[in-house]
């Protein structure tokens, strides 16, 4: 303190004389104190105010305490004077030469050393010795010089050791130029009270652990300062002063082991342009200021805030760890609130070290994006292990590398989640995230939750399962880029999951209090493997329920599962059965129903409605369209269903009385078209036991687009009141199914409304009462076409149509059952009421009528139909051609027992030329015995004129067959009334006629024609008044072809 007064009382006397106010010294002293005073002249007042003196070591040693030996050795001139006879005063500029070597003092412990300057020149050297301090009032300047704090080497007992101290002040600025060396050494201090710059050769010896040496910024006034340095690293910083520094270029701060490297306790510090700043081990902030501004700050230890303020700016913090390959924990504590966080936030320990950076004590707050690209980053609290912090990300979340563990923590993240390497450990948190997710991650029992009020958010969770998964957010829109799944929650509150083309895995609990599923052909899963809840409404666009084990999905009572597209439900087989029913609140089946509301397809495969247990629920309740499902597969049972879900029966009505495609097909929302009803209750053939109904009217098809194809196990029935689904009759109620094709068809290709064209039709399948006309114009039309299958088809009308050639119906193949029908050529220029040119009909009981074509036969054998049937028929040749017609030698039916030629010129005509005849045959006598000489079975046959009451109707047009009458007027032969086969008892496996009325087997009138067994031939069964047998009449032909009716008698 002695030099310190000195000193002042030289500026004192100095500065009064300069400027005449000694007079008011005494009087400020007494008030201000001396210390104020001593502040003003030492560090304010200019040196050259002062004349300040200099002093110059020109020689090899010198010391800076006038004491020691080399203390009064300086010169006042210059360098290049060598050895003179001054020592150094607080007030001096101090100048070393090069070659010099100058310490603080010798010994050391010399207390504080002031001077007014310090130049080093190059090849000089300084020295602080140990517990000393060296305060330099204004400048230091180093030109290529060497200086050391706490100096380790040089004269006496100065040297510094281990655990020594020494401090170097310096009020003003500091300049290293050029290539100078500047020795931090064991604990020595380097205090700065102004302007630091270092050029870019300047080199800084930082002493290795355990020592500690460190630079004080601690200006007094907090006028801007700069700290340039020029690329060196400096030890341990503190800016414990109230200046405001600002950086002019990059800092790197150095410290080993452990301890604060850069501690910003009083003033500030200002990054500048986006210099980067590196710091190894921790930095702090405890009262004063860092001002970030865009820059990389990379902390190589904790970051740790205590007080003051954090303004982040831009920036990107980068935490490393230690980069020595050992593992440490390192914490992040005290950035919160938002004011004083984070912007980014990078985890990047890439030296190869597996360091931990965890949190402590509060929120880690970033404000921008936070990334993981190295090492490992973990929510659990450093200082409290089991307390996990949570994490608030306003940006993007990016994962490339190491592992994050977020524990039980609450995260944050404002933007995007991206993974692209490494692994995040979701574990029990919950993380709500602003924007899209593309990447893997360990699920946990973790809850992720979707909260963005903007579309364009793209999911892709490069296939792991979500545990439980909440979307909630308004206005929010999701694009699904890949499946996703839960295995737990999966919860819809807000926005649109537009899932695309991809699907979504529902494993847990479900519910959608508002938002919407979007989807192009993406399926929505419901298929965990434990039993699932359903807990609010929901909808989705296209839907599978499905289980390969059993279990249950409960649906909240009251409530409605909405498919607005395609819907499947499945379960596996045995006791595998998926259980769909009402949920009792704890996840169990109880009382009250849940609605489900299909509005788009119900089925695409088969198996796509089987082995389900449907309990306590309503296919639809008041939702009419949603009911019924209309598809099963034998499998599925209904155990308390107040709506059938599995009908066997789907119902058609006519458009202008209610029916529509779009409409379940039920009794109350019938389908307006017969072709995709049998779609709808069979969309994958082979079926079982399915029923159409169709209630009577006009229904138009067109060959080649919508006629009708029948399918195993689908039966068809017509002639329901459209009124009364109770009410069935044919005749009161005509379902007339009519081609309205608008070209011609061919012989091997002809238009048609219905065809059986399937192998596997069986006798499972019945055609039943109907009206089929085809096409009323163009050539080549039938009103049945048969080409495969053994269907059944009965109690029909079957027209062949108008013009050209016309067919009523027409087989080519397959083994068809043809009873009870009305079958009609039509009345074009060809007309045959059954054509067969192959395969096994069984042809029984039917009326068939060759039509009024000048070319008509009521049923013409073509080809390979050799194996017919044809049994108890009333054959009508409207006096033209023969009953039967064998077309080609191999066409020899089978059978031809007890049926009626009526009208008819010829009772057959043989192709070939086996004995006893060939050509046109008259009589049935001679045709039976031409038919059992070529082999086959023929009797009970008998011939008459024309019995019917009135073919042509009232209006004597056959065309219009609705008003024709072709039951039999009474009285008749009693061979035609009871000369029939009784079918029933022959295991036909019917016992009505086409109207319905049950035949009957008494021979009252005892008929005379081999098997008669009561029966009326023909469709129409007549127990009216009989005759005796009359006596067979014969036709000859007289001239002339057999199809001209007046060339015969």
């Amino acid at each position: 303190m002695t030099k310190i007064t000195q000193s002042f009382d030289t500026y004192v006397s100095h500065f009064s004389k300069k400027w005449r106010i000694a007079h008011y010294i005494p009087r400020l002293t007494s008030v201000l104190g001396l210390s104020f005073f001593a502040f003003l002249f030492t560090t304010l007042i200019p040196n050259n105010s002062l004349s300040a003196a200099p002093r110059y070591c020109d020689v090899a040693a010198c010391s800076l305490n006038t004491p020691d030996p080399t203390g009064s050795i300086w010169n006042t001139i210059g360098c290049g004077s060598g050895i003179g006879g001054t020592s150094v005063a607080g007030g001096d500029d101090v100048t070393i030469c090069g070659g010099s070597s100058v310490t603080s003092s010798t010994a050391g412990g010399a207390g504080l050393i002031s001077v007014n300057s310090l130049t080093i020149e190059s090849g000089a050297q300084f020295g602080v010795s140990k517990n000393d301090t060296v305060r330099i009032a204004t400048t230091l300047t180093s030109n290529s010089g060497n200086y050391s704090i706490c100096r380790a080497i040089g004269p006496g007992a100065g040297v510094c050791g281990p655990g020594d101290t020494a401090t170097l002040l310096v009020m003003g600025n500091v300049f290293n130029n050029a290539t100078t060396t500047v020795n931090m050494k064991f604990n020595g201090i380097f205090q700065m009270h102004g302007n630091l710059t270092n050029s870019n050769a300047v080199t800084w010896n930082n002493d290795p652990a355990p020592a500690l040496p460190r630079i004080n910024f601690n200006a007094t006034l907090p006028a801007p300062y700069t700290i340039t340095s020029g690329g060196a690293i400096l030890p341990a910083v503190n800016f414990s002063g109230v200046g405001n520094y600002t950086l002019q270029d990059s800092l790197s701060i150095v410290r080993e082991p452990a301890g604060d490297a850069l501690t910003i306790s009083n003033g500030t510090l200002n990054t500048g342009t986006n210099h980067a700043v590196t710091v190894n081990r921790t930095l702090l902030i405890n009262g004063g200021n860092l001002i970030a501004n865009g820059s990389n700050i990379t902390l190589r230890g904790n970051a740790r805030f205590m007080s003051g303020s954090f303004d982040s700016g831009t920036s990107t913090v980068v935490m490393t760890g230690n980069q020595d390959g050992t593992p440490e924990e390192f914490f992040l504590m005290g950035f919160t609130p938002n004011s004083n966080g984070f912007y980014n936030l990078t985890i990047d320990s890439n030296a190869g070290t597996s360091d931990t950076i965890k949190p402590r004590s509060d929120t880690l707050i970033v404000k921008g994006s936070f990334s993981v690209s190295s090492g490992d980053f973990s929510t659990d609290d450093i200082a409290s292990p089991g307390i996990h912090r949570d994490l608030q990300i306003t940006a993007n979340y990016s994962h490339t590398g190491g592992t994050s563990s977020f524990n039980t923590a609450n995260v944050s993240i404002g933007g995007n989640y991206s993974r692209t390497a490494g692994t995040v450990n979701l574990q029990d948190s919950t993380v709500t995230v602003s924007g899209g997710w593309v990447g893997g991650f360990n699920p946990g029992n973790s809850s992720v939750v979707f909260n963005s009020t903007s579309t364009g958010n793209n999911i892709n969770a490069s296939g792991v399962f979500f545990n439980n998964l909440e979307f909630n957010g308004a206005g929010g829109g999701w694009n699904l880029l890949n499946w996703l799944g839960a295995t737990g929650s999966f919860q819809l509150n807000n926005g649109t999951v537009n899932q695309a083309n991809n699907f979504i895995y529902a494993r847990g609990n479900v519910s959608q209090t508002s938002g919407t599923i979007t989807a192009t052909t993406g399926l929505m899963y419901f298929d965990g493997t434990a039993n699932q809840r359903v807990l609010t409404n929901f909808s989705a666009p296209r839907v599978s329920l499905q289980t390969t084990v059993a279990r249950r999905i409960t649906f909240n009572p009251g409530s409605t599962f909405t498919v607005t597209n395609q819907f499947t439900a499945k379960g596996a087989s045995g006791p595998n059965r998926l259980q769909l029913c009402t949920d009792n609140g704890a996840g169990n089946c109880g009382p009250g129903t849940w609605n489900l509301n299909i509005q788009g397809t119900k089925t695409s495969a088969p198996g796509d409605f089987d082995w389900l247990d449907i309990a306590n629920s309503d296919a639809s309740s008041s939702i009419a369209g949603a009911k019924p499902i209309l598809a099963s597969f034998g499998n599925n049972l209904n155990n308390g269903v107040n709506v059938d879900w599995f009908p066997n029966i789907i119902y058609v009505r006519t458009p202008g009385d209610g029916g529509s495609d779009a409409n379940p097909g039920s009794p109350a929302l019938p389908k307006a078209t017969i072709r995709h009803a049998i779609e709808t209750i069979c969309p994958a053939p082979p079926c079982s036991g399915k029923e159409v109904r169709v209630a009577g009217g006009l229904y138009t098809v067109t060959f080649g687009t919508n006629q009708i194809q029948i399918r195993e196990g689908v039966s068809l029935y017509g002639g329901y009141d459209p009124t009364n689904w109770a009410t069935r009759n044919a005749q009161t109620f005509p379902t007339r199914v009519r081609d309205s094709i608008a070209i011609d068809g061919s012989i091997g290709v002809p238009n048609r409304p219905i065809e059986a064209t399937s192998g596997a039709i069986t006798s499972a399948t019945i055609i039943d009462g109907f009206y089929f006309e085809a096409t009323p114009t163009n050539n080549w039309g039938v009103g049945f076409f048969v080409s495969n299958g053994a269907p059944i088809i009965r109690n029909n009308i079957i027209f062949g149509g108008q013009a050209g050639p016309r067919h009523g119906l027409h087989i080519t193949g397959g083994s068809p059952a043809v009873y009870n029908n009305m079958l009609h050529g039509g009345t074009g220029s060809q007309t045959r009421g059954l054509y067969l040119s192959g395969g096994f009909p069984t042809i029984r009981s039917n009326t068939i009528f060759a039509g009024t074509g000048a070319n008509r036969f009521p049923v013409m054998l073509d080809g390979g139909s050799a194996g017919s049937d044809i049994q108890n028929n009333a054959i009508f040749c409207n006096a033209g051609g023969q009953g039967i017609r064998e077309n080609t030698a191999t066409a020899t039916p089978a059978v031809v027992r007890n049926n009626a030629m009526l009208d008819c010129p010829a009772a057959y005509f043989d192709s070939s030329t086996v004995p006893p005849a060939a050509g046109s045959i008259a009589g049935v006598a001679a045709m039976e015995a031409d038919i059992v000489a070529e082999g086959q079975t023929a009797s009970g046959n008998i011939q008459m004129a024309s019995p019917f009451t009135d073919p042509d109707g009232p209006d004597n047009d056959y065309a219009t067959l609705l008003d024709n009458d072709f039951t039999f007027s009474n009285p008749q032969t009693a061979n035609l009334l009871q000369g029939g086969i009784d079918g029933n008892a022959a295991g036909w496996g019917f016992n009505t006629d086409l109207t319905g009325t049950v035949r009957t087997n008494t021979t009252p009138q005892s008929p005379n024609n081999a098997n008669a067994q009561g029966w009326t031939i023909g469709a129409y069964e007549n127990d009216g008044a009989a005759t005796i047998p009359p006596t067979p009449v014969y036709y000859t032909r007289l001239s002339g072809l057999w199809s001209t009716a007046t060339n015969w008698s």
